[in-house]
């Protein structure tokens, strides 16, 4: 798993630090953490109203979200 990340999101592995020198454990505890916090922060997400007015009244939370440089990483590729 750390290789598959270090080679398709390059952004995402140095902007974690996961490309440092280190054992691969310590690259895949990096990265477990990566992914918990990916998860806290698409958490607006996971909760959407189904009302479309209520995602709109969101849409400044949702595009902060979006934003965050950890995404923005991740996003990109």
């Amino acid at each position: 798993m750390v290789t598959i990340v270090e080679r398709a999101l390059p952004d995402l592995a140095n902007f974690s630090g996961a490309v440092q020198k280190r054992q691969t454990y310590e690259k895949y505890e990096v990265l477990k953490a990566v992914h918990a916090r990916v998860e806290e922060i698409l958490a607006p997400f996971v909760n959407l109203p189904a009302d479309l007015d209520a995602v709109l009244g969101a849409r400044q939370l949702l595009a902060r979200t979006l934003n965050n440089p950890l995404l923005s990483s991740k996003l990109r590729n």
